[in-house]
């Protein structure tokens, strides 16, 4: 069996994108922490659980921190009415559904990004996306996502559901120096650049074309 990982284009995600005008455009302070969620809001997709996310972000109990949402779909005036019911409707903006090719200045907009899945999450193609922008990470502790994320070094891994470890990390991440969350997305975007750009994942599957020509060839002799 062979397997190749999704991949990213790293030259368009990276992190020299500017995300200032996304948080002029949707009224984001400069000096506010932002937890940038993407990913659709509808019923097929509920294991993304952005409802833990904004759980989670209430209960930092800290004003600083503000909610990015990019997704829409049937769950997303249930998720909105979650925000005013728990006080911070005002700290978080749902952007709506954002073109593939548009992203990159919102990740660029972000401080972290948050993947809350549940059990049914394989891999997130966001991780690799926020890691290529330069961005920790805080994701469930998934088999599929441990392969992308390293607990720590590039991003941080909670526990499924668990609305206080989310927060905690959330939290965390928000008090380190400007300069430690930079080294975790230094290390997160040479990762992606090493094994998930698609430059990379094309040279490997030549390199298995050539290796299933060989074996053809070798057969036939």
């Amino acid at each position: 069996i062979v397997e190749l990982p999704n991949g990213v284009d790293v030259t368009e995600f990276h992190p020299d994108v500017d995300g200032g005008p996304v948080r002029v455009r949707v009224g984001i302070p400069s000096d506010a922490f932002v937890v940038f969620f993407a990913g659709r809001l509808d019923t097929a997709h509920h294991f993304k659980r952005l409802d833990v996310l904004l759980r989670a972000i209430h209960a930092t109990g800290d004003r600083r921190i503000w909610g990015l949402v990019a997704g829409s779909g049937d769950l997303q005036p249930g998720y909105e009415a979650l925000a005013r019911e728990l006080g911070i409707g005002d700290r978080v903006r749902f952007v709506g559904s954002v073109p593939h090719a548009d992203l990159p200045p919102y990740f660029a907009a972000a401080d972290v990004l948050a993947l809350p899945s549940d059990a049914t999450e394989s891999f997130g193609i966001v991780l690799i996306e926020a890691m290529a922008s330069g961005r920790p990470v805080i994701a469930t502790d998934l088999p599929g996502v441990r392969t992308v994320v390293a607990h720590g070094r590039d991003g941080l891994l909670v526990a499924p559901g668990d609305v206080e470890a989310l927060r905690q990390a959330i939290a965390d991440v928000a008090l380190m120096p400007v300069e430690v969350r930079r080294t975790m997305g230094h290390a997160g975007r040479a990762k992606v650049e090493a094994s998930y750009g698609w430059e990379r994942i094309g040279e490997r599957l030549e390199a298995i074309y050539a290796e299933v020509v060989a074996e053809c060839d070798a057969r036939e002799r």
